[in-house]
C-alpha cells in the first residue's frame, strides 16, 4: 500500500455517516477505548465519517484542522501505529513526531491505528481507536482491528467509487446541458444577419439560458459604446449601461482592455471595484456580469447581463457565459461581412441595370427588387432600347442569386445590347446569336430571356405589331385599354446555355393603343403555397385592375400586391405603355 496525496483523493463530506459511525462503533467495542474513528486525511486536517466519543465541536463539525498527527504517520508508511503512551513514544525512530505535535491530537495519549485505503489500493486514511489515559494493545485487538480495517476498507473503496460515479454522472448531466445550450446558442445566432437581431437573440438566450432579466449588446460606435437597441436595459437610469467614452471608469471599458470578463455577485462587489459607477447604476440590478466582444482580434464592446437578486454562483457557468459572448462575436462578424457584401453587390446591380430611354409613343417603367435572402442581388435584368420606329424590350434571368450572377447577367445584357443595335434582326434570331456567344464565351451561363419588338404603326392611332420569343421565360402580360390584361400565349423555346443550336420561333401578337405590355421575372409569381400558373392569373387581374392608373403608380402597387418579402426571390418587372 503506498500513501496518495489528499487533494487527489474524491473524498466523503464532513459529515456523520450511518455506515462509519457503526465500524467506529465496533472498534469502540472490540478495542475499549473511549474514542474511535474513521480518519480521513483532507487539505486542512482530518474528516471524521465515523466517530464515537469525540468532545464538542468536533463530534458535531467531523472536521479537525491539525496538520501533524498520528494517523498522517499511518497515511505515509502505510503501515499500522501502535502508541500505548505518548509520553514514553520513541517519536524520532517514528519520522519525527514531537511532543507538542501529539498534545494536539484531542489530548491522545494511547493511540492504535490501521490504514484505510481507496479503490486504487492508496492509503487515505486511518481506522484507529485513542484513549487519553496509557494503554496496551494486544496483539490479539491488533489483528481485530487490522482485519475490520480491511472491512471498512472496502465499504469505503465503494462509497468513493459511487461518489466518483455520481460526480461523473453529474458532470456528463452539466456537459450534456452545456452542449446543448451551445448548439442553440451556434444555432440561434447563425441565423441572425444584422447587430439588431444578434441583440434580440442574445435577450432571448440569456433571458432562458441564464434566467438573466436585463441584457444589453453594447458596441464601439465611433469612439462612443453605446447598446444596439434598449429595450434589454434598466428603465430607471438606462444611460448608465450606455453611451461610454473609452476612457471613463468603467467595468466595460476596463474589460476593452484586457479583454477579460468580470463577474459581481452584487452591488457590493461591483461597489468595491468600481464605486462610482455603483452609485450612479440602477437599484433594479444586483447581480451582472460583463463578457468581451472581440472582432477581428479587436475588443469592440461587451455583452452586459443584469439579474435582480444577488447571485452568489454568478461566476458559475463561467463557460456558457464566454461561449456566448463568443458565438456573438462570430455573428456579428458574420454580419458584417454580409452587410458589406450586399453593399457591394447593390452597388454592383445598380450599375447593371438599364436606364430607360425616352421614347416618343411608348411610355416606360421598371422595377427591380433584391432577394430576400442571399446577397440581396441576383441574375434578373431589364432593358429597353429604341433604335428607328422600333422599340426592343428585354427581360432576362440568370440562375443564381449572388454577385456572380449579376456579374454574369451584366455580360449577357451587354451582349444582347450590342447584337440589337447592330442589326435589325427579330427575337428569335437575337437569342440564337445570344445563346452562341455565351456558350463561346462564358462556357454557357444558364439563363432565361424574352426578347419583344415594339413596330409603330404607319398610321398613328392603328395597331402595333409585336414580335417576341422566349428562351424559357414567362410569356408576357398585355393589359388592354380596357383593363382586360392576358397573358400571351405561344411556344416557349430552351433557354440559354444548354443547346446554341436548339431552334426558336419568333410569335407576333397586335396591340392597341393605350395597352400595357408587362415582362417580368418568375420571382414575381413564384410562391411556395401557389402554382405559378394561379399566380399568374392574379397576377393579370390585378394589372387589369391598376390599369387606368398613371404607369409608374401602377407599377409600384402591382410590386407591392404580388409582393411577399419572406421568400421572395429577385423581381425584375419591365412595362410599356402603347400612346
Amino acid at each position: 500500500m503506498q500513501a496518495v496525496p489528499s487533494s487527489a483523493v474524491p473524498m466523503l463530506p464532513a459529515a456523520p455517516d450511518v455506515d462509519f459511525d457503526r465500524f467506529a462503533g465496533m472498534v469502540q467495542r472490540i478495542i475499549g477505548t473511549p474514542i474511535a474513528l474513521v480518519a480521513l486525511e483532507v487539505a486542512d486536517g482530518l474528516i471524521f465519517p465515523g466517530a464515537v466519543g469525540l468532545d464538542e465541536p468536533y463530534m458535531t463539525d467531523r472536521h479537525a484542522r491539525i496538520t501533524d498527527h498520528f494517523t498522517s504517520h499511518v497515511i505515509r508508511t502505510g503501515e499500522p501505529l501502535v502508541v500505548e503512551d505518548a509520553n514514553l513514544f520513541d517519536w524520532e525512530s517514528h519520522g519525527g513526531f514531537t511532543r507538542r505535535s501529539s498534545q494536539i491530537n484531542f489530548s491522545i495519549t494511547a493511540y492504535l491505528g490501521v490504514p484505510l485505503t481507496d479503490p486504487e489500493g492508496n492509503v487515505i486514511g486511518a481506522l484507529c481507536a485513542l484513549d487519553m489515559q496509557p494503554r496496551t494493545f494486544s496483539d490479539r485487538k491488533i489483528t481485530d482491528l487490522i482485519e475490520l480495517g480491511i472491512i471498512c476498507s472496502r465499504v469505503l473503496a465503494h462509497r468513493i467509487t459511487a461518489r466518483r460515479l455520481f460526480r461523473a454522472q453529474k458532470r456528463a448531466k452539466q456537459i450534456s446541458r452545456l452542449n446543448r445550450l451551445l448548439l442553440n446558442f451556434s444555432e440561434a445566432l447563425g441565423e441572425t444577419t444584422t447587430k439588431l437581431d444578434i441583440s434580440v437573440t442574445l435577450r432571448e438566450l440569456s433571458h432562458n439560458a441564464l434566467d438573466s432579466e436585463f441584457c444589453a449588446l453594447i458596441l464601439d460606435e465611433d469612439g462612443k459604446f453605446e447598446a444596439v437597441d434598449a429595450v434589454g436595459l434598466p428603465q430607471d437610469v438606462p444611460l448608465a449601461y450606455s453611451d461610454f467614452a473609452i476612457s471613463e471608469f468603467h467595468p466595460g471599458t476596463a474589460l476593452i482592455h484586457d479583454r477579460q470578463p468580470r463577474f459581481y455577485e452584487d452591488r457590493a462587489a461591483l461597489d468595491a471595484e468600481f464605486p462610482q459607477f455603483a452609485l450612479a447604476s440602477s437599484d433594479s440590478v444586483e447581480a451582472q456580469c460583463y463578457l468581451p466582444i472581440v472582432l477581428q482580434g479587436r475588443c469592440a464592446g461587451w455583452i452586459w447581463l443584469g439579474w435582480s437578486e444577488p447571485r452568489e454562483n454568478i461566476i458559475e457557468a463561467r463557460e456558457v457565459k464566454v461561449a456566448l459572448a463568443r458565438y456573438a462575436s462570430q455573428a456579428l462578424e458574420r454580419a458584417e461581412l454580409l452587410q458589406e457584401r450586399q453593399e457591394v453587390a447593390q452597388t454592383l446591380q445598380q450599375a447593371l441595370l438599364a436606364t430607360l430611354p425616352t421614347i416618343a409613343g411608348v411610355e416606360l417603367a421598371a422595377r427591380y427588387l433584391p432577394a430576400s435572402v442571399h446577397d440581396k442581388v441576383g441574375g434578373d435584368w431589364y432593358d429597353a432600347i429604341s433604335v428607328g420606329d422600333r422599340t426592343t424590350l428585354i427581360m432576362g434571368d440568370v440562375v443564381g442569386h449572388n454577385i456572380a450572377a449579376a456579374a454574369q447577367m451584366g455580360q449577357l445584357r451587354a451582349i444582347l445590347r450590342g447584337f440589337a443595335v447592330d442589326q435589325s434582326e427579330q427575337p428569335a434570331a437575337l437569342l440564337s446569336r445570344l445563346d452562341r456567344a455565351n456558350t463561346a464565351l462564358d462556357g454557357g451561363v444558364m439563363a432565361t430571356a424574352l426578347v419583344a419588338h415594339i413596330d409603330a404603326p404607319a398610321i398613328p392611332g392603328t395597331l402595333s405589331r409585336l414580335t417576341w420569343s422566349s428562351a424559357g421565360h414567362p410569356q408576357l402580360i398585355v393589359v388592354g385599354p380596357d383593363g382586360r390584361a392576358e397573358q400571351l400565349t405561344g411556344a416557349t423555346d430552351l433557354l440559354l446555355g444548354l443547346n446554341p443550336q436548339v431552334s426558336r420561333q419568333n410569335h407576333v401578337h397586335l396591340i392597341e393603343p393605350g395597352s400595357t405590355l408587362i415582362l417580368f421575372t418568375d420571382g414575381l409569381v413564384e410562391r411556395r403555397e401557389s402554382s405559378i400558373q394561379a399566380m399568374t392569373a392574379e397576377l393579370c387581374r390585378v394589372a387589369g385592375v391598376l390599369s387606368d392608373m398613371k404607369l409608374v403608380q401602377m407599377l409600384d402597387t402591382l410590386v407591392h400586391e404580388m409582393g411577399d418579402s419572406q421568400e421572395r426571390d429577385d423581381v425584375a418587372v419591365l412595362a410599356a405603355r402603347l400612346a
